[in-house]
Parts: structure tokens; sequence; C-alpha cells
């Protein structure tokens, strides 16, 4: 017959629900979730002017983030107000069985040999999973109250984040913006099909272009042991087609552990970008890059534009069926294409009107 616990082990449960006393006492606060609602109506007002001002550096897209921004601000109010009276009502609720249950540990240790108590222990430590138990509810029940609150300030906030990326990312690159060329996102990227091996930079996606940027310091010496002894930072633009150009996108994961995340673009005869390009971006899923690609490619990309933002540019621009030199005839224009280049001559066509 086994015998059952000593009287240090059954001390020690008690000690242990005793000391356990305080931090109940501390989660009764519900600081994490008091003070999440009311540090992000706090951010609400510079965050308006914060999106504001991405809106004025031209980034048009995601115009969600407005929407979701105003209902934060309208319900900020009500959820402070509620979750604060809620947090204060559970806390005066479960504060004397709190009391109530650190008391009777301390008088447990108190009590001689506990090995004659052993139901008192069980039923302490029951008394403690069950005010657990009943914190962890009360605080999800208050989390459902903010969280509108504060997933939609931190849901704009990222958002702002990002835009200011991919603004600063063109504005630091080698090639100028189209006019009425809305730039809509950057993804580092490895071009692994590139000629001369494969290059690591930037993909660019705009309304109208699709771009490749290289962006990386190169070992131009090494030593006899492989140890870099020159690099230079190589920065040029490699691949800039208009969005028509592109034929087709797909998608694919590669490796076990590490899933490589892979976008596969292949360009029709026009392109200077012959055949296929294949990049693994560094951020984010191949699948999501290539729905956007998808729908920048067929416009309906244009639906998530802000409202109040300046037209789009046109899809297609207007060239002379003949070639402004030779006469000879011009191909058709694409979406995102500003000049036309005469297959027989060369000439470099402007779109008319």
């Amino acid at each position: 017959m086994s015998e059952g616990p000593t009287h240090e082990e059954l001390l020690r449960k008690v000690k242990r629900v005793a000391d356990d006393g305080g931090d109940l006492h501390a989660k009764l606060q519900f600081t994490q979730v008091t003070d999440a609602v009311r540090q992000r109506r706090g951010q609400i007002d510079d965050l308006v002017e914060q999106l504001a001002r991405v809106r004025r550096r031209g980034f048009v897209f995601k115009k969600g983030l407005e929407g979701q921004l105003a209902e934060a601000r309208e319900l900020a109010p009500s959820a402070v107000e509620q979750v604060m009276k809620e947090s204060r009502r559970t806390a005066a609720r479960l504060e004397d069985r709190v009391e109530a249950l650190v008391d009777r540990a301390r008088r447990l240790t108190r009590d001689g040999d506990l090995r004659n108590n052993v139901t008192q222990v069980d039923l302490l430590e029951d008394e403690k999973r069950d005010l657990v138990q009943a914190i962890s509810s009360a605080a999800r029940k208050l989390s459902a109250i903010t969280d509108p609150v504060v997933k939609a300030v931190d849901a704009v906030s990222a958002g702002v984040k990002k835009a200011n990326q991919v603004l600063d990312t063109f504005e630091a690159s080698t090639f100028s913006l189209q006019p009425g060329e809305d730039p809509i996102a950057v993804v580092g990227a490895s071009w692994e099909d590139a000629p001369g091996g494969a290059k690591k930079g930037n993909l660019f996606l705009s309304a109208q272009r699709i771009r490749f940027e290289q962006d990386e310091e190169i070992v131009t010496k090494k030593t006899m042991f492989f140890f870099a002894a020159e690099k230079k930072r190589v920065h040029q633009l490699l691949i800039d087609e208009p969005v028509g150009h592109l034929a087709s996108s797909d998608d694919s994961t590669r490796g076990w552990v590490f899933k490589d995340q892979v976008l596969g673009f292949s360009w029709d005869r026009a392109a200077k970008a012959r055949g296929t390009t294949t990049f693994e971006v560094e951020s984010g899923s191949a699948k999501d890059w290539d729905t956007l690609v998808e729908s920048i490619k067929d416009g309906s990309v244009e639906a998530d534009r802000v409202d109040g933002a300046p037209a789009p540019a046109e899809s297609i621009l207007t060239f002379a069926e003949q070639c402004s030199a030779c006469a000879g005839a011009l191909p058709p224009a694409v979406k995102g294409q500003v000049t036309l280049t005469c297959p027989y001559c060369g000439t470099v066509n402007h779109p008319v009107g």
C-alpha cells in the first residue's frame, strides 16, 4: 500500500497557494486589458494625423484604414468606461474569495501535521484553480469589450507603418515614378534566375508597373582564405515592365522545414524581361503576393483606392497607329506602357493627345 504525501510535501503545496494569492490579487486589477484600451484611445488622434500624412505623401490604397480608425474613435470612450466599470465589479466580487483563500492557507501552515488535513489541502488547491479560471474568464469577457478598439488601432498603426516603408523605399530607389503612377507595395526578394546569378534587392509593385531593383553589397575581391577583401554596393534597376506585359503569375513553397516563398512571373513576347522570372520573397506568403499582383493586372486593386484620392492614371494610353519616323505599324499598347518602340526602326513613340 502506497504512502500518502508527507507533511513537507503538503506544506509546500499550502505555501504555494498562499504565495499565489498575491498573483491573484494582481490579476484582479485587470491592468493588461484596461491599460491596453486606454493606451489605444490615446493614440487615435495622433494616428489620424499620421494616416493623413501618408495620404499626402501619395499612398492612396488600403482605403479601409480610415474606416477602421473612425470606428475605433467612436467605440473607444464607451469601451474604456465599460471595461473600467466591469473590471471593478469583477474585482469586488472575487476579492473576498482570494483573501479567504490566503487566510485558509496561512492557518493550515500552523495546524501541525498536515497529513491529518489532506482533504483541506486538496480543497484549498481546488479553490485556487476555480479562482484562476474565474479571473481568466473575466479577463476574456473584458477583452471582448476592448478588442474592437485595440485591434482596429493596431491594424491602422501597422498599415500606416507599412505604407511609410513602401513610400520610403520607392523614394530611395534609382528610378522615378511616371506621372500618376501610384505605389502599392514593396517586398525584399532574390531574383533567382537573373543573368549572371541570383540578385538580391526589392520587388516594386505600382498600379502601372512591375520593377525589380538590385540592392546589395557584393564581394569584388577575395583573399586566398575567402574572406572578403573588397566590397561594393550595387544599386541598379534590372526589371522595369508595364503591368500589361505580364502574361501570368504563380506562387509556390519550397523546402520541408523552412518554407521558401517563391513568386514566378511569365512575360509576353513584347517584354524585355523575356520568358519567366522567379523570385524568393523575404516576407509574407507568396500566395498573398501573387493575389496582389493578379489584382494589379486585372485592375481590381483600384477598388482599394481611398475615396477622394486623385483619379488613377489611364490604364492604357493612346498612341498613333503608325511610327512617327518610318510609318511602320506600331504594336498595341498595354497597361502601364508610356512609350512604344517601333519594331522596324527603333524610334520611341510617345502617346498622342
